[in-house]
């Protein structure tokens, strides 16, 4: 995995990769349920959504960074199914 670019301000937040949409790189994180897209240092300097709007949105009128972003969710979500679970 790769390192972040930017500092983020949150300790509970994953980082999950670095990204470029439309020529800005962004680090991506991953906080609950909610999905993170940092373009700086600035502590405001992220874009953020919940995993439920994300995959409620409509993809036709979507941003590329949503589109991106809602590619790393289903990415991630698949990969959540494909790992097997332990038995307890």
């Amino acid at each position: 995995m790769s390192e972040p670019i930017y500092r983020h301000h949150c300790a509970s937040c994953a980082f999950q990769e670095t990204i470029t949409v439309g020529g800005i790189k962004y680090d991506v994180y991953r906080c609950g349920d909610t999905w993170l897209a940092r373009y700086n240092d600035d502590a405001g300097g992220y874009w953020n959504m919940s995993e439920e709007m994300i995959l409620q949105a409509d993809m036709n009128k979507a941003t590329p960074l949503l589109q991106a972003m809602r590619a790393r969710v289903e990415e991630a979500n698949n990969a959540r199914l494909d790992t097997p679970q332990r038995s307890p």
